[in-house]
C-alpha cells in the first residue's frame, strides 16, 4: 500500500481510538479501529494496524519493567 497523506500519525491514531472508544469490556477489532481511522481518511491494512498494537504493547511492558 502506497503511503497517504496522514499515514506518519497513523501508529498515535491507533493509541488514541483505543484509549477514547475500548476497555477492559469494551475491546475493539482491528476492524473497529480500520472504520475509526476511515474518518480521518487513513486506510490501514490489518496487519498494519496489528503491528502497532503489538508495538504500543511492547512500549507499555517496557515502561512498566523500569518503574
Amino acid at each position: 500500500m502506497a503511503k497517504q497523506s496522514g499515514q506518519k500519525y497513523k501508529s498515535m491514531l491507533v493509541a488514541q481510538i483505543l484509549l477514547k472508544y475500548s476497555d477492559e469490556n469494551h475491546p475493539l477489532t482491528v476492524e473497529d479501529i480500520q472504520e475509526h481511522l476511515q474518518n480521518y481518511k487513513i486506510d490501514a491494512e490489518h496487519h498494519s494496524i496489528v503491528r502497532d498494537i503489538n508495538d504500543l504493547e511492547e512500549l507499555l511492558n517496557t515502561e512498566e519493567e523500569q518503574t
